[in-house]
């Protein structure tokens, strides 16, 4: 019996690393391919002016994190314990939560966009992009969030390949509405 305990534990932690690695490699493969079509297709600012913004979103993406990180915890031990209902109103509740929250985020950094972009560069060059940008990217920023926390909620589950091919498919949603925004409408940076 310790040995086919032990052989499903080695199989479950072989597939939960292969998933967590390969999400890892898909989403470095996908912001290289971000800033290879935004590079050539705008101009080379405008990866200046994205990196310029990546701090702010860092530090709106730390609130929804520890939100869907803590959460997810406690839906592990409710899932662990057959708990349901608990599970359910968990994570009703963090998605909520994680929703509330950054829309209201997105609306008060919108709202305080110029005094951000001139905290964050004095660049004359680089404003108009970085203005251009932030705004979509507040909002943007929630659904990549919402895609983090359902990837993570998939796998505490039980299902990492499933969280695996999520993350798969809006990597290359994100690659194709890039070109399509960017290099057929030609909304510049604030189509990245």
């Amino acid at each position: 019996m310790g040995e086919r305990n032990s052989f499903v534990i080695n199989h479950a932690l072989r597939v939960f690393f292969i998933a967590s690695v390969l999400s890892s490699v898909v989403t470095q493969l996908n912001t290289l391919v971000d800033g290879i079509i935004v590079s050539h297709v705008v101009t080379a600012d405008a990866i200046s002016a994205v990196s310029l913004a990546t701090p702010v979103f860092l530090l709106v993406m730390l609130l929804g994190s520890v939100i869907y990180t803590g959460a997810g915890l406690l839906i592990a031990e409710a899932l662990g314990n057959q708990k349901y209902k608990q599970v359910n109103r968990l994570f009703t509740i963090s998605v909520t939560s994680i929703v509330i929250i950054n829309v209201l985020l997105a609306i008060v950094l919108i709202a305080c966009k110029d005094a951000i972009c001139r905290l964050l560069t004095d660049e004359e060059r680089l404003l108009p992009l970085l203005k251009s940008y932030m705004p979509i990217s507040f909002v943007g920023n929630l659904f990549f969030l919402l895609q983090m926390t359902l990837a993570q909620y998939v796998k505490i589950s039980g299902r990492p390949a499933l969280a695996t091919k999520c993350v798969m498919v809006e990597s290359v949603g994100n690659i194709v509405l890039d070109l399509l925004f960017v290099a057929v409408f030609h909304w510049g940076v604030a189509g990245a």
